[in-house]
């Protein structure tokens, strides 16, 4: 019988007659040349332990992401921005709800001159220590010395890898890029530049500043009820959109602030912000932020209604039947309200928050 019709022959007879030293020594050579293109087999993956990291911010941002914060010019993005920065560097919960991990945070000021930071600090700094807040600004346009590209690229390296920051946050973006960030080969040059950055501090996140494209006609999209749309229709680059781990929307109407997320690796959320008491700085909303697009009269009934209740206590606050069937078919899709399966009683979600909005890119 020829040796083509053996079934023993060629690389099966070598396979069932190898030594098991000889098997071992071709398994290792070939995890070696796969791992030059650095390919793991599943098995590898599941064998592995992989350490779990603290987020950088609850919910919100991990060590090594980019986040895209995307609002109008006047919006208080900015504000924001600085906020998220001081309760980081203080160890402090953002918003008053969302866990900090503490560390130095650096914040590249395209806009903003020391004077008018200085302003801004005061105001929702509130007399806490600063000093991990660590701030490139520049007294006047001329003097913009780190950039995304070119020769500034290399100075704003030099200054990642001596600060050596948890955070960095750039605002805004098209003055880091100089040049059309909503142009796709752009965008992609931009966030591999940013990916460069960590050369050797590979679990700084980013957080880039972005306003929204000017084109807003006949715009009716809102933050609060869809963000992904929103954020799809708002900003002009999707491959931007496609190469950030995460994308914050800041919207301002109405009825007030919605901040929403979009997100690769968390559950995506909106939530409603308004403004301290005589100050610029954001807090939690105490109404979830959906409320607003509901009529007033379920509006007024929601108000009336304690965090848990079945629908007899419904009727004891004064709501009408009909009233409170219309404000659970609206709530529930909304997830405003859940059921208990067993006991038929609903839960206000909590705190202000509006989850499941989908994951980035599914």
């Amino acid at each position: 019988m020829s040796s083509t019709s053996d079934p023993l022959s060629g690389d099966a007879a070598l396979h069932i007659f190898r030594t098991p030293p000889e098997y071992k020594r071709a398994e290792e050579q070939r995890r070696a040349d796969l791992h030059q293109f650095a390919i793991l087999s599943l098995q590898e993956i599941v064998d592995t332990e992989y350490q779990q990291n603290v987020p950088l911010v609850e919910n919100l941002l991990s060590a090594g992401e980019t986040a895209l914060l995307i609002a109008r010019q006047k919006e208080g993005k900015s504000t924001l921005a600085l906020q998220l920065a001081i309760d980081i560097a203080c160890g402090e919960k953002f918003l008053g709800y969302y866990k900090t991990q503490r560390g130095a945070v650096a914040y590249v000021d395209y806009e903003n001159r020391p004077h008018r930071l200085k302003e801004r600090t005061l105001d929702i700094g509130r007399d806490r220590p600063l000093d991990n807040v660590l701030i490139k600004a520049f007294p006047n346009i001329a003097g913009r010395d780190v950039a995304l590209f070119g020769e500034r690229f290399d100075r704003l390296l030099k200054l990642v890898n001596v600060v050596r920051p948890s955070v960095l946050i750039i605002d805004p973006l098209r003055l880091a890029v100089e040049k059309d960030s909503s142009d796709e080969r752009g965008a992609v040059e931009a966030i591999d530049q940013v990916s460069a950055l960590r050369t050797s501090n590979p679990e700084m996140a980013v957080l880039l500043l972005h306003h929204l494209k000017k084109a807003q006609d006949n715009f009716t999209i809102e933050l609060r009820t869809d963000p992904r749309a929103w954020i799809e229709r708002v900003y002009g680059s999707q491959a931007l959109l496609a190469h950030v781990e995460t994308i914050w929307g800041l919207e301002h109407d109405d009825s007030g602030y919605a901040f929403g997320t979009v997100s690769r690796s968390e559950d995506s959320f909106v939530i409603g912000l308004e403004k301290e008491p005589d100050s610029q700085r954001f807090k939690m909303s105490d109404q979830p932020v959906q409320l607003a697009t509901l009529p007033l009269a379920l509006q007024e009934a929601w108000s009336k209604l304690p965090e848990e209740f079945s629908r007899t206590e419904g009727f004891q606050r004064g709501i009408a039947n009909n009233t409170l069937d219309r404000l659970i078919r609206a709530a529930r899709p909304m997830g405003l309200l859940t059921q208990d399966p067993k006991t038929k009683r609903y839960r206000k979600a909590g705190p202000n928050k509006v989850q499941g909005m989908g994951i980035l890119g599914k």
